[in-house]
Order: C-alpha cells, then sequence, then structure tokens
C-alpha cells in the first residue's frame, strides 16, 4: 500500500495547529464535535460550532487538513493508524514540528486518531468527494447579450434589420488536469426559455428527493462551497 509521499501545503498549518493548541482546546474541539450535526465540508462543519473565545480559524484549519487525510485512507483500504505513521514521519522530516521525546509523539498520534475516527469529520470529508468527483466541476457563469446588425448589399447603409444574441460562459474545473476552463455557448431567446425550464425541473426534483430524505430521517448534507 502506498505512503503518503507529501502533506501539501494547504493542510501543513492545520497539522501545526494540532499539535499546538494545548489539551483544554482539544478536549473542547473533541466535545464539540460530537455535540454537533452532520454538515457538508470542513469549513461548514467548524461553522456550525461554538469554539467560545478560542480562534474558529484555527479549528477550521485542522479540520480541513484531517478531512484530507479521510479520502486517501477510504482510496488505500489503510487503517487510520497507518496514515498518522505517515503523517508524524513526513512532520519531522520535513521540520515542521519539534517534537519533544517519544511521549509527545505518541500524544499528538492519539490526537490525530481521534479526528480521524470522528464521524462528523467522515461525514464532512466524504460528501465533499462525492459532490465533487466528476470530470467536470461548474464553478461561475455569465451571460453577454449583443444587438448584431444585419447589413443589406450596400454595407453603408443603416442596417433594416438585427438580432439579439446570448452568449452564455460556463466556467469550470477540470477534475484530472486541475485546472480551469471556459465553455461558450450561443443562446436565443427560445434557448434561455428551454434552460429555464431544465433548471426548474431539476430544483423540483431536488425538493422532491429531500421531501423523501426527511421523512427518511437522513440528514440531508445540503451542497455549499468549500
Amino acid at each position: 500500500m502506498p505512503r503518503i509521499a507529501r502533506i501539501p501545503e494547504q493542510y501543513q498549518r492545520g497539522f501545526v495547529h494540532l499539535y499546538s493548541i494545548d489539551d483544554e482546546s482539544f478536549l473542547l474541539l473533541v466535545d464539540a464535535l460530537a455535540k454537533s450535526g452532520l454538515a457538508f465540508g470542513p469549513s461548514n462543519l467548524a461553522r456550525k460550532i461554538d469554539f467560545g473565545s478560542k480562534d474558529p480559524g484555527v479549528f477550521t484549519e485542522i479540520f480541513l487538513s484531517v478531512g484530507s487525510l479521510i479520502p486517501v485512507r477510504e482510496r488505500n483500504t489503510r487503517t487510520s493508524e497507518e496514515i498518522v505513521d505517515d503523517i508524524c514521519d513526513l512532520l519531522r522530516i520535513n521540520q515542521q514540528i519539534d517534537f519533544k521525546n517519544d511521549s509527545d509523539v505518541k500524544k499528538y498520534k492519539r490526537r490525530l486518531v481521534t479526528l480521524l475516527e470522528n464521524e462528523q469529520l467522515l461525514y464532512s470529508s466524504k460528501s465533499v468527494e462525492l459532490a465533487t468527483d466528476y470530470e467536470n466541476i461548474f464553478i461561475s457563469s455569465k451571460v453577454t447579450t449583443d444587438i448584431r446588425p444585419v447589413f443589406g448589399k450596400n454595407i453603408g447603409d443603416n442596417p433594416k434589420a438585427a438580432l439579439i444574441v446570448h452568449n452564455l460562459q460556463l466556467h469550470y474545473h477540470v477534475g484530472e488536469e486541475d485546472e480551469h476552463r471556459d465553455l461558450y455557448v450561443a443562446l436565443d431567446a427560445t434557448d434561455i426559455k428551454n434552460l429555464q425550464e431544465v433548471l426548474s425541473r431539476a430544483l423540483e426534483k431536488e425538493n422532491t428527493l429531500a421531501k423523501l430524505l426527511e421523512a427518511s430521517s437522513i440528514v440531508n448534507l445540503k451542497f455549499k462551497a468549500e
């Protein structure tokens, strides 16, 4: 089974924060998680929790860092302990954490395993992976509208007719290539009405399925951008 080769830069601070917080803060974190409901994504999970006077940004970074390991564990069928060993080795090799002794290392590993085994973090992290497990992910859209004149034989004469045209720009993320691209599609008024109807039907379907989930006592992790 492959080991974790590196810790992405955006997650390094969270692992350091997990080491730096005192025992009281860690117990507060674990207790707050146990009392929280399920949420879409680690960031939204952190927003649901009241950390009192503690800096919520620190806990959010911890959630994001630990949450990033859960898909890795699931895909590679590795145990939490094996994942934690890899992370600790990398943190030591890269001198991001100066562990005092073996007892210090064991304490950090216990913290990390505790969070990796947490149900709320599991659901929040896996929901993001499922929501983005597609080749192309929509990011944003924009429509520009133009008047295009239709000229006669003599282009020096004022046009007697024109067309109103719309250009839909779809900005999206390409998963495997990890880059952003744009797709441009020309539309007329009929196309826009058809698109509106299709999207309205999609919302109706979502509302119907949301009621089904509620009736079945299944938490609806409404998609929100992380």
